[in-house]
């Protein structure tokens, strides 16, 4: 162990379900540990991302969030596929010392769920996991697994799963979280064939306390939400369990530190293999870096676009060539569309988004929706076509 460094080793986290709720006699008796004398800064909110790339049932990817109260006491939450449960009832084990120097206190947890079902057998988990208070930005570190005790035999770990994470800014009202506000995100399409071409989109909302709320779809349509907080260095794991748990989009994103810049940084989209007859049957992991932006909200009667002649572009799908259609933008933000497509277009300016229909010469209405992206002046998205292909939907200034 590093002496330079306070580490606080969270022991044996145990995953288990059924109707037994095991507490500890600490838990019980309302006391827990006495980390908060030796480290006042431990106290607060931890969020971070599970990450396992080894064993059965393959890559696999998690969130997890924990509160460490005036008591010591912790309570949170831990995702991993189709996993999920709760963390609570610390236990006191005993003080690291190093170099006859107090540095942290050991914990032991219980995670209960109701829902860590593999398809055979219930699991536990166990994760050996560190709190760093040296940093200032108390980080976390460890490591997910399904070893665990049964019936007084270990069972060895099949699989492991890398945690990390940091503790979660804290603002007040008098010192507001300086990333407060309105964004729009947006997740570029890959080749077509083996994945989705359409761009996935999102709208992202910041409270001055440092809460993030994320709503959105990917571009095969899935719909993608999230709560949590940013971290103290402004950072924000973004996390969202798709296709039953078998898939997720998983990524660190970063704040700006000036005002004005964009949310910057890549996720990772996975979705498992499908029966043949459908879309993208092979699955796909994808690597996507997010192209984001500041939204300001329109004032009075205007659009939120910062011109009048309008294309959008529709490519990608089952379509054999892009389509094409021009529109024109008025002061007040309505829009007309011209041919050679029946095309509908709306923006919901309160938000940053668009949606509509276009319908080819020759051929079905596709239904199409996206994001704007404001400091670009354009905006991406997707439609779905009657193949369930994913197509490209492009909207901006006619050049």
């Amino acid at each position: 162990m590093n002496a330079g460094r306070n580490w606080v080793s969270l022991a044996s986290l145990l995953v288990a379900t059924g109707t037994v709720w095991v507490q500890s006699p600490l838990s019980q008796a309302g006391q827990c540990d006495p980390l908060p004398g030796l480290f006042p800064s431990a106290l607060g909110e931890y969020v971070g991302l599970i990450r396992q790339t080894n064993g059965t049932p393959g890559d696999r990817a998690g969130f997890f969030s924990f509160t460490i109260n005036s008591k010591g006491c912790v309570n949170g939450k831990l995702i991993l596929g189709r996993y999920a449960g709760d963390l609570s009832y610390p236990i006191v084990d005993e003080p690291i010392v190093t170099e006859g120097v107090v540095r942290g206190w050991r914990y032991q947890f219980w995670l209960f769920a109701g829902n860590l079902w593999d398809g055979t057998f219930r699991q536990e988990m166990t994760a050996e996991v560190q709190l760093d208070f040296a940093t200032g930005t108390n980080l976390v570190r460890g490591t997910l697994s399904d070893a665990h005790e049964h019936r007084g035999v270990v069972v060895p770990a099949t699989w492991s799963a890398e945690l990390a994470g940091q503790q979660a800014a804290v603002y007040v009202r008098t010192n507001p979280a300086p990333t407060a506000g309105a964004y729009t995100l947006v997740f570029p399409g890959g080749d077509g064939v083996n994945e989705p071409a359409g761009a996935g989109f999102a709208t992202v909302n910041v409270d001055a306390g440092g809460h993030v709320r994320l709503e959105g779809f990917l571009a095969d349509g899935a719909h993608i939400t999230q709560r949590t907080s940013i971290s103290k260095d402004g950072q924000w794991p973004l996390f969202a369990r798709l296709y039953s748990g078998k898939g997720a989009v998983s990524g660190w994103l970063f704040f700006p530190s000036l005002p004005g810049d964009a949310v910057n940084g890549t996720v990772s989209w996975t979705k498992p293999p499908l029966p043949a007859a459908q879309a993208y049957a092979a699955g796909f992991a994808n690597s996507l870096e997010v192209a984001a932006s500041r939204y300001w909200r329109p004032t009075g009667r205007t659009s939120g676009w910062n011109f009048t002649n309008g294309v959008a572009v529709f490519s990608g799908g089952s379509l054999a060539a892009p389509l094409t259609n021009t529109f024109l933008v008025s002061s007040s933000g309505k829009i007309t569309c011209s041919p050679p497509n029946r095309l509908s277009l709306k923006l919901v300016s309160a938000l940053g988004l668009f949606q509509g229909t276009v319908k080819p010469a020759a051929g079905k209405s596709y239904t199409f929706k996206g994001a704007l992206l404001q400091d670009r002046d354009c905006g991406y998205g997707y439609f779905i076509d009657e193949h369930k292909l994913s197509g490209l939907v492009f909207v901006g200034p006619e050049s």
